[in-house]
Order: structure tokens, then C-alpha cells, then sequence
């Protein structure tokens, strides 16, 4: 396995998601241990449908990096195709936790919040090394696997996925 750069990672999601502009996550807060990676605490907490879309941006995340880093963009490509409703509905939902907290720099902080899960996912990577892909490339047969579009999010919260920042629920 080759490790994929953090700013390749960071630069393809920006082309991918059409930003014209270079996201920057926010300076990190007290910093404690979430997984792999020290994460700060997210700066608001979220709804329960929205901590439900962050687990599965956290998974697809990990995925498109599993895919870049591990020769596995075809297994990728099918997983989008598959899950393409069910990505575009979660990627609303994570739009409106933005826009909830964030008003009119919504856009520019769920960007930032993209990029820092993707460098996130390949920070990993990069400490795991030829142990990534091997822990990560059965996640596509996981998920391919799933009896319905529906049962991605219950997926995505039972495989929990190193975030840039530690979500807490909203109360």
C-alpha cells in the first residue's frame, strides 16, 4: 500500500465536492483521545438524525479513502451507485446541521468539517500502513452486503468511524 498525502486527500474531496475555496478545519479545542486520532469536541452538538448522518459521512469517508489507498475505486464506485439516495438524503441532513449552527458560513464550515474527516481517515491510514487496507477493504463486501439502502446507517453506527471532532447529542 502507498499512502495517499493528507492534502491530495483534502484537494480531491474539494474537487469532488466543487469548492472553490481551501477549506481549513477550525483550531482544535482541548483535544482528547477518540479512536485513532486526538479529536476536540464539535463546537455544537447534533440531532439524532444528524449525528446518524455524520456516522455515515464518517463511513463513506473512510471508504474513499480505503479506495484511494488501497487500489479499491471500482468496489467504491459501486457503493455510491448503490447507496446514492441514501448519501444524498444524509448529506442533506448533515447541510442543515450546518446551516442550524453555522448561518451564513454554513457552507465554507461543512467544507472544513469534509476535509478535516478526510485527513482525519488518511492520518489513519498513514499510522496503519499496509494494516489500513487489510482492516478496511472487507467494509465493501460489508456494506454491499446489507439487505437494503436503509440498513446503511444502522451499519455505520455499529462500525464508529474516528472523527475530526467528538460529537455530543443534542439534549
Amino acid at each position: 500500500m502507498r499512502p495517499i498525502a493528507v492534502p491530495v486527500i483534502a484537494a480531491g474531496l474539494l474537487l469532488l465536492f466543487g469548492c472553490a475555496h481551501k477549506a481549513q478545519a477550525p483550531a482544535p479545542q482541548a483535544a482528547f483521545r477518540v479512536g485513532h486520532i486526538d479529536a476536540p469536541p464539535a463546537p455544537y452538538c447534533a440531532k439524532p438524525p444528524e449525528l446518524a448522518a455524520i456516522e455515515v459521512e464518517g463511513l463513506k469517508s473512510r471508504l474513499m479513502v480505503t479506495a484511494l489507498s488501497c487500489d479499491a475505486r471500482s468496489q467504491y464506485n459501486r457503493f455510491v451507485g448503490r447507496y446514492r439516495s441514501v448519501l444524498a438524503a444524509d448529506d442533506k441532513t448533515l447541510a442543515s446541521y450546518f446551516r442550524r449552527n453555522y448561518g451564513g458560513s454554513a457552507q465554507a464550515e461543512h467544507d472544513n468539517y469534509i476535509t478535516a474527516l478526510a485527513n482525519a481517515q488518511s492520518e489513519i491510514g498513514t499510522q496503519e500502513g499496509v494494516t489500513f487496507c487489510e482492516q478496511n477493504i472487507g467494509r465493501f463486501n460489508d456494506v454491499m452486503a446489507l439487505p437494503s439502502a436503509a440498513a446503511l446507517s444502522s451499519y455505520a453506527s455499529t462500525k464508529p468511524i474516528d472523527q475530526p471532532y467528538k460529537f455530543a447529542v443534542c439534549r
